[in-house]
């Protein structure tokens, strides 16, 4: 739908307007209050105070609240604010608990924003996340968004017809223009320049509503004081347009083929008067779709492999950056930093006052991570969490990060950092991680978060997220910090579940660019399933909340998920052993993990592949379009593109539908055809070909299937929760490797001497922590010293006492590395030992940089 009157807030974004524009920024949010908050409906009252300049107060007493800001963008994060801290609300895109009881206690608050930009999403997180989002999601998300306190969120809804009205007038043949624009699902990718028409093409109605939903999205936005980011022209142009249009001096820099060789568009050279012509039509069109003159554009040359060979980068960026400037004068460009882009050259051709860098920060151990921290020649930057690809599950995410953002202001380049911001492709996953984000857009820009404060916010944030506070769903979220919350050095994604990837004998990842390699103990994952459910147990009413629910699926998920690597390993020893019964029972196990993580995600709602598919189908009016949209949304689970290639997997999901019928019937075609070798039925050396041939033709084709899938949620999440804990965790300890996640030791009572080469751990200078934890064995090991050596050069001890057994008590050694190695040498770590009592121990060491 367009709605009319479509900008009433524009005028209001300067105060000298008057009280006409007041009362409009006001009624704005007096409708978000009915929206989110209705218990509070004619108790608040909001207004502008030109003298808060940058802040805004909050203050309640006998029932009435007043909400004042200095600027429009602050009230509606102020009334957040107060939701939060005032009545211990909690909001989430994993459910939310509204208090919704008057608090009896006087509130005053008077916070200054820290941040001049509060920024949100990449490209791919609005394919990935919200590709089938209608106006009812997007209401959600600009108000979810407001109240946490966003400036500044980028738009790609819509596009679609601001490019069939351009390439239109620009002479391009219709069908050609069809054939160029994409499915929602793929649209961050054409936007950036790497695709063309992947899962199109879409009907006219298809379009037309696409530009009906960006402008709804860009009119709310707007109402509440966020700055919509639109598509700038950045000479992105279909790779054939050539053949079609005569211009006077056209030039084109043709871009070749993105990954898995996808045709990219190519682009017209931005310094030539084609170029300029071409992005007037651009920029009418966007301002007609959308109904605003854009101050924020956004848009990235030469993204992830592409053609700059021979580019005047200069010279194209400032070309680039007048043409926005004639569009709209004193807008800003706003650019992704991804791998080398921008380049420093092409930085050098803008204007530092009408550019800014969003920072894409995806390796997580600090938030001062070299990889994100980069000079960017005198523009401003905005740093930006991408802790998520693809928006697959798993526990994942740094709270110590977060926690220490203040980090940031030790950055040589914090004199231009304009602000922080979410980024991450998959934005529906750890609230924990995300609610403490948006914490801290309100907190000092220089103030770090001590490891008791954190372990105070964790008990404040239960509160509000169950609505009761719990000592041991606490203590839950407090392991799962100082574990999986907390990446070592290099981890750039989460661990990602076996139970998703493509079958194979030795696979450690679902996807081709994730890490695989193990970096916390699973057995404090099953520790905290384990107190969650104790939580329950002590607050029943803690089952009747959404948000409890969704969190003993999510950890007991990840239990199940974390059991599938050495039961992986097991099985294939079996196999390998030609022990029939053995591999039966391992592989029966392996199964049981997927069918047993369906039956628990299917008690949720959010955890059903069911919404996703009603979601897509809704965006089609006729059968043809329903079934376009949902092919489309299978396939991004799945294949991504609906062809065998390296993106497969790379936007998995554990959801109920999903795993029964995708990811339960590609193990079986595996662990049978595996089986039917012992049998003497297939033989050895074709297994492999033969599990390939089959999954070449069941994945593409899944995606078609007509099979219904529902968002009813089905079972008891309590029942189910227990059912599985006692099913599977003696499962886990029947696996050797359950417990051997890190550098594996054994204590030789002769030597005294434990050693390990932690070279591959050791990237950069810094701090790096060694831990040593018990596992096994009737004695415990007491450590007196833990010296790196750079070859036979000792360069950092620490000698103190400390104790590993049933009990650990200072097994954790800080090593401290000035310098990186300019020579060949390993990096060792020697430990000095003893056993307690006898010589029958042993365990693993964890070393990771912590700073």
């Amino acid at each position: 739908m367009i709605i009319s009157n479509i900008f009433p807030c524009v005028a209001c974004l300067s105060v000298l307007v008057g009280s006409v524009a007041m009362a409009q920024d006001c009624t704005d949010q007096q409708l978000l209050v009915q929206r989110v908050a209705p218990f509070f409906k004619g108790r608040i009252e909001f207004s502008l105070n030109p003298a808060l300049t940058k802040r805004f107060t909050v203050d309640a007493e006998n029932g009435r609240i007043k909400i004042s800001a200095g600027e429009t963008k602050n009230l509606a994060p102020a009334l957040g604010y107060y939701l939060r801290h005032g009545c211990g609300s909690h909001w989430s895109w994993n459910g939310n608990r509204m208090e919704t009881k008057l608090p009896l206690s006087k509130f005053h608050a008077e916070i200054q924003a820290p941040w001049a930009w509060r920024y949100a999403y990449n490209y791919c997180t609005l394919s990935y996340t919200c590709a089938f989002w209608g106006t009812r999601e997007w209401e959600q998300e600009i108000d979810r968004m407001a109240l946490n306190g966003m400036t500044h969120m980028l738009v790609q809804a819509g596009l679609e017809k601001v490019w069939q009205l351009t390439l239109r007038e620009l002479g391009y043949p219709e069908d050609r223009i069809r054939a160029f624009i994409p499915n929602p699902a793929s649209a961050a990718w054409w936007n950036m320049g790497n695709l063309e028409g992947l899962g199109g093409p879409l009907s006219q109605g298809e379009i037309d509503r696409e530009g009906e939903l960006g402008r709804f999205i860009v009119q709310r936005m707007v109402s509440l004081g966020i700055q919509p980011v639109l598509q700038g022209f950045v000479g992105l142009l279909p790779h054939d347009f050539d053949k079609y249009y005569k211009g006077t001096d056209a030039r084109y820099f043709p871009q070749g083929k993105w990954v898995s060789g996808f045709q990219r568009p190519t682009v017209i050279d931005p310094t030539t008067k084609d170029y300029a012509r071409i992005a007037e039509v651009w920029y009418r069109n966007l301002e007609r779709v959308y109904g605003l003159k854009a101050k924020a554009f956004g848009g990235d040359l030469f993204h992830e492999g592409g053609n700059s060979k021979g580019v005047d980068l200069a010279s194209v960026a400032g070309a680039v950056q007048n043409s926005m400037q004639k569009a709209s004068p004193g807008s800003v460009w706003v650019l992704q930093h991804w791998g080398s882009n921008p380049s420093p050259t092409l930085l050098s051709g803008l204007d530092d006052d009408k550019a800014v860098v969003v920072s894409l920060a995806n390796r997580l151990e600090t938030a001062t991570d070299g990889s994100t921290i980069r000079s960017f020649c005198g523009k401003s930057w905005v740093w930006c969490e991408l802790s998520n690809f693809g928006g697959k599950h798993a526990l994942y995410g740094s709270l110590k990060a977060l926690a220490h953002l203040g980090d940031l202001q030790k950055s040589p380049e914090k004199e231009r950092l304009l602000g922080v911001g979410t980024i991450s492709e998959g934005l529906e996953t750890n609230p924990i991680f995300y609610d403490l984000l948006f914490d801290r857009f309100w907190t000092d820009r220089q103030k770090n978060m001590s490891d008791e404060e954190l372990k105070l916010w964790i008990a404040a944030y239960v509160q509000r997220r169950y609505g009761a506070a719990s000592e041991d769903a606490s203590q839950a979220w407090n392991i799962l910090e100082r574990s999986v919350y907390t990446p070592v050095s290099g981890q750039t994604d989460c661990l990602e579940s076996i139970l998703c990837a493509r079958p194979g004998r030795h696979v450690d990842r679902a996807s081709s660019w994730a890490s695989g390699r193990p970096y916390y103990q699973p057995k404090e994952v099953q520790e905290a399933a384990l107190l969650m459910l104790k939580a329950g147990e002590s607050n029943s009413a803690l089952w009747g909340q959404e948000t409890f629910r969704y969190d003993v699926v999510d950890v007991v998920r990840q239990f199940l998920a974390d059991i599938a690597r050495p039961l992986l390993a097991a099985a294939m020893d079996a196999w390998e052993k030609k022990d029939e019964a053995a591999f039966n029972q391992y592989a029966g196990d392996f199964l049981g993990l997927i069918a047993a993580t369906d039956e628990l995600c299917g008690t949720h709602p959010m955890w059903r592949l069911g919404r996703a598919c009603e979601m897509a189908r809704a965006k089609g009016k006729t059968p043809e379009e329903k079934k376009g949209m949902e092919i489309a949304c299978k396939r991004l689970y799945t294949t991504w593109s609906g062809k065998i290639d390296a993106l497969n997997d790379y936007a998995h999901r554990q959801l109920q539908g999903l795993l029964k019928d995708y990811y339960l019937t590609r193990w079986n075609i595996f662990f049978t055809a595996h089986r039917d070798a012992l049998a003497g039925k297939l033989p050895e050396q074709d297994v492999m070909s033969t599990v390939a041939r089959q999954l070449n033709e069941f994945e593409p084709a899944w995606a078609t299937n007509d099979t219904p899938y529902s968002s009813k949620p089905e079972g008891d999440t309590k029942s189910v929760a227990y059912d599985i804990m006692n099913r599977f965790m003696p499962v886990a300890a029947s696996v050797s490797s359950w417990n051997q996640i890190g550098r594996q030791w054994k204590l030789d009572p002769q030597t005294g001497v434990l050693e390990f080469n932690v070279s591959d751990s050791i990237q950069e200078p810094g701090t790096y922590a060694a831990t040593f934890v018990w596992r096994n064995g009737n004695n415990a090991l007491s450590i007196s010293k833990v010296c790196l050596f750079e070859g036979d050069k000792p360069v950092s001890e620490d000698v103190h006492a400390g104790y590993t057994g049933v009990k650990n008590e200072a097994n954790t050694y800080i090593i401290r590395i000035d310098k990186l190695r300019t020579n060949l040498d390993v990096y060792k770590l020697k430990a000095e030992v003893e056993g307690v009592g006898g010589g029958d121990s042993s365990g693993v060491l964890l070393f990771r940089k912590i700073k």
